[in-house]
């Protein structure tokens, strides 16, 4: 036995890898597992090392198999879950694992877990023996777990008796777990350890007495991003324990890669790893938030020893997206450093930043080029409103910003800029991952941000108490806003866009929520115009107000809306009137429904164009779905769903708020049948459909039936009762509000009167007079009566329509009268007898005294007035023009000059006769003329 490094080497007999022969070579480490075949043969001492080759060779030489036919593979230093790789299995040992033993190369293209074995050394899930090298490429997007198993003594995932190489773009999770004296180490190499190519690797080691991440007998260099997140720990209730450490070894060098590394627990003199640069002239290593120490140490040349331990300290090592986010590996843990002391403003190069307190700036922040991760921390940035706080610009720049304090209160404020007086981008990505950009103002656009090319990304965080006089909150002019999570809520915009103003890009909202912004115009949660699209897919809009129109969402002439999945749409009013309006339509605008779509409540609408009964608003693209559900008019318009299969659409329509019954229905004969009643109602009687886009005549169906109180045709005396019907409402009206689709009408049958044909002396006409305005809208009376007409002047009115008095029994009745020419006359004493002609169209007498029936008259009625010479005027009523004509009578003069009325009967006599005549035959026209 030879006693190297400490460890007795057996020897065993192998056969030659060419010719057939054998040859003696070196047993594996003690508690190896045994080899297979004729490695497996009895260790013995060298002595006899060649009787034994003799023997064996002899006993081939004498088999009935042929030397040239045996085959043995070629054995490998390399050991994974237990099983040695040799030349037949190197490639489908481990599915996805192939080994190159050229390159002392194992990879790894699929995602495997890996368990470590008791017969191998330390336990070891993977293990390179006889002081190999090897190399562990893990392809990207793979994830190779390795678990070494518990042992008394040491316990390893990786362990390689050369050194270690890590290389690929994947994850390397290595434990080891020990029980005894010496500890659990996740890798061990005997040799270097170097991390390269971006690989992550997650290295832990839980022990007894010490526990390690990583451990290395010379040096571990982490290099090209290359991460590592190293951990020691011992049980918690053990006795002992007094090293426990991410990285143990000799030197530490971290050529820009990044180190974590924590120890849960060490006595004093102890610490958290070893470094010693020697590529650069100082590094920093600091532990992670899982260590409870109280401080960090940079090294240099000048400070470097034998052995430097490292104090842990809850180090400013998180994701990307902050603190708590908990998005790795999509958002990567980064190890940030102080901003650099004295920084006030001016171009920030890329880097990882953090700040250790609030950032009074001289000048605006500027952010052009590379890749810059700033966590606030809890502090501010803040302008005090004298220059813009942040400026992005270039194509290829990046700006990552978080919050990675518990207690939050990170922001960017106090700027004051043309526009973007938080954030100005002209190109590039800004993704937001915690903080606020708040009390920021534009005089123009974007009070919080204004990003013009590139991408604006909202993953958390807020912009809020923002102002500005377009896009209070955020402005965005070309590219793509995508709001996933935080908030765009409490901004105010002069005009349009109080939380977001979207021209030319697009506005994607899947989280999140627009909330409590204000617009003094219209837009108040967001604006979508000139060539911008919003695409509602989550999130909500809510409670924000707008000074006229849109509080929630604009949608304008040059503006798109498309809408999926489940966002929620409420409670977004006018200013002061305290009236909904969540989405306004420009006219012809639709919303186009892109996927399943379900929105926690019905999206309330607001068109433009207002719909009537013959033309309804469609508010949604053809689909091959019924979405009316999903939708409601904030005006009170109705929603019905129209067309069928791929061409389905909502359209708003009028929507029904009441019925207004017909006027009563008076005047109808005695005697007249239930039945004839009915009919004649359902010819004419018709009820008004009052609707939010105007009112429509309804057609009505009688039921004589629902008479109330009941009608009975043989009664003398006068009847009113009523009639009830049932509405059918024009097509085109909505009634979602229930209201009931009934009319009733009041119907008043007369009383049985006098004969339809009365004498001259029923009527006891005790005056006529007509009264009339003229030219100047004075009153003018032409009466008949005792002492008002006396010789002189009488003037007809000019020609036109006037409203005239007719006088029955001390009642009066309003009739029509259309002057003829206009003519002077003069009743003077001795001339001639002269004729004045007074011209009624359409006279219409009604009157019900003593039961009589209504007369009505069609035609003209010639009202003749002669003077005579002696004694007096007589004035003469001849109504021989009057539909057929009758006897006169005459008015005569009295002494004294004024007419005494002798009789002034045949006048209206003539016109009762004439009317009463027709009345049999056009009941049902003077019935139409009665409502």
């Amino acid at each position: 036995m030879d006693k190297r490094e400490g460890r007795y080497v057996n020897y065993e007999m192998q056969k030659a890898p060419r010719g057939g022969g054998f040859c003696v070579a070196r047993k594996r480490p003690e508690n190896t597992r045994p080899s297979t075949g004729l490695r497996a043969a009895l260790a013995i001492a060298p002595a006899k090392a060649f009787l034994v080759l003799a023997a064996l060779a002899l006993a081939l030489t004498a088999s009935v198999v042929p030397a040239s036919a045996a085959h043995a593979a070629d054995l490998y230093d390399v050991w994974v879950g237990g099983t040695q790789v040799t030349s037949d299995n190197a490639s489908n040992l481990v599915d996805g694992m192939s080994y190159d033993d050229a390159s002392k190369t194992l990879t790894f293209s699929k995602t495997v877990t890996v368990n470590g074995d008791p017969n191998i050394t330390a336990g070891a899930g993977i293990y390179a023996g006889n002081n190999s090298n090897l190399t562990i490429n893990v392809e990207e997007a793979v994830t190779l777990t390795v678990e070494g198993t518990a042992k008394s003594n040491s316990s390893a995932g990786v362990y390689v008796e050369g050194s270690l190489t890590v290389k690929g773009k994947g994850v390397l999770v290595s434990s080891g777990k020990a029980t005894g004296a010496i500890g659990g180490m996740g890798i061990s190499a005997g040799g270097n350890i170097s991390i390269e190519d971006g690989v992550w690797i997650t290295a832990s080691g839980v022990g007894s007495h010490t526990g390690h991440g990583m451990v290395a007998a010379s040096s571990v260099t982490v290099s090209t991003t290359g991460t590592v997140e190293a951990t020691g720990s011992w049980p918690s209730g053990s006795a002992s324990g007094t090293n426990s450490s991410g990285i143990y070894a000799n030197n530490v060098q971290i050529d820009n890669g990044t180190v974590v590394l924590s120890g849960n627990k060490w006595a004093t003199g102890s610490g958290t790893g070893v470094v010693t640069p020697t590529f650069y002239p100082s590094a920093w290593v600091t532990a992670s938030t899982k260590a409870d120490g109280t401080d960090s140490e940079q090294y240099d040349p000048a400070k470097i020893g034998t052995y430097k331990y490292l104090k842990a300290e809850p180090g400013h090592y998180h994701p990307l997206c902050g603190a708590t986010c908990g998005h790795n590996p999509a958002h990567p843990s980064v190890l940030y450093q102080p901003l650099p002391a004295g920084y006030t403003g001016g171009e920030l190069p890329a880097g990882s930043y953090y700040l250790t307190g609030d950032v009074d700036l001289s000048k605006t922040i500027e952010v052009t080029s590379g890749i810059v991760n700033l966590c606030l921390d809890g502090h501010k940035l803040d302008a005090h409103a004298r220059f813009g706080v942040i400026q992005i610009n270039g194509i290829r720049t990046l700006l990552n910003v978080c919050d990675g304090s518990q207690a939050g209160g990170g922001a960017i404020t106090g700027g004051k800029a043309d526009n973007g007086g938080g954030v100005y981008m002209l190109d590039g990505t800004l993704n937001l991952f915690g903080g606020s950009v708040s009390n920021n103002t534009a005089a123009g656009s974007g009070g919080g941000i204004y990003a013009s090319k590139g991408a604006l990304n909202v993953f958390g965080g807020s912009v809020s108490n923002n102002t500005a006089g377009s896009g209070g909150g955020v402005y965005k002019d070309g590219g793509v806003f995508d709001l996933h999570d935080g908030s765009v809520s409490d901004n105010v915009a002069t005009f349009e866009g109080g939380g977001v103003n979207v021209n030319r890009s697009t506005l994607r909202l899947s989280g999140g929520s627009v909330s409590g912004n204000t617009a003094n115009n219209h837009g108040g949660g967001v604006n979508v115009d000139e060539g911008g699209v919003l695409v509602l897919s989550g999130g909500s809009i809510e409670d924000n107000i707008a000074g006229y129109a849109a509080a929630g969402v604009f949608v304008g002439e040059r503006g798109d809306m498309s809408c999926f999945g489940s966002p929620t749409m409420a409670n977004n009013v006018i200013a002061g009137a305290n009236l909904p309006s969540n989405v306004w339509l420009a006219a012809n605008k639709t919303i186009s429904i892109d996927g399943p779509f379900a929105p926690t409540a019905p999206i309330g609408v607001t068109t433009k164009t207002k719909p009537t009964a013959t033309a309804p608003v469609p508010i949604t693209m053809g689909r091959s779905a019924d979405y009316s559900a999903h939708f409601a008019s904030d005006e009170g318009h109705g929603v019905q769903n129209s067309g069928s299969g791929g061409s389905q659409v909502v359209q708003i329509v009028p929507n029904l708020k009441e019925i207004a019954n017909p006027d009563p229905v008076t005047g109808i004969a005695n005697g007249t049948s239930l039945a004839d009643i009915v009919s004649d109602l359902n010819d004419n009687a018709i009820a008004t459909a009052k609707t939010t886009g105007g009112n429509y005549d309804a057609k009505v169906t009688w039921d004589g039936s629902t008479a109330d109180p009941a009608y009975d045709p043989s009664k003398k005396e006068e009847q009113t009762f009523s009639v009830e019907g049932k509405v059918t409402l024009p097509a085109g009206i909505a009634n979602t509000e229930s209201v009931t689709e009934a009319a009733t009408i009041s119907v008043t049958v007369k009383a049985k009167g006098k004969p339809s044909k009365p004498t001259v002396d029923e009527l006891a006409i005790a005056e006529v007079r007509l009264s009339c305005k003229d030219d100047d809208a004075h009153n003018k009376d032409f009466p008949v009566d005792a002492g008002a007409m006396t010789v002189g002047e009488v003037q007809e009115p000019t020609p036109g329509t006037y409203t005239c008095e007719v006088v029955f029994d001390g009642a009066p009745y309003l009739a029509q009268m259309n002057a003829g020419a206009a003519l002077q006359h003069r009743l003077v004493k001795g001339e001639s007898p002269k004729t004045i002609t007074f011209t009624y169209d359409d006279f219409d007498m009604r009157w019900y005294p003593d039961g009589h029936y209504p007369s009505l008259v069609d035609g003209i009625l010639v009202f003749k007035v002669t003077c005579a010479n002696e004694p007096g005027p007589n004035l003469t009523s001849d109504p021989s023009d009057v539909n057929g004509g009758s006897s006169g009578k005459t008015l005569a003069k009295t002494g004294d000059g004024a007419m005494q009325i002798t009789a002034l009967t045949a006048l209206v006599a003539a016109a009762v006769a004439a009317g009463c005549a027709a009345f049999a035959t056009r009941r049902r026209a003077s019935r139409r003329r009665m409502r």
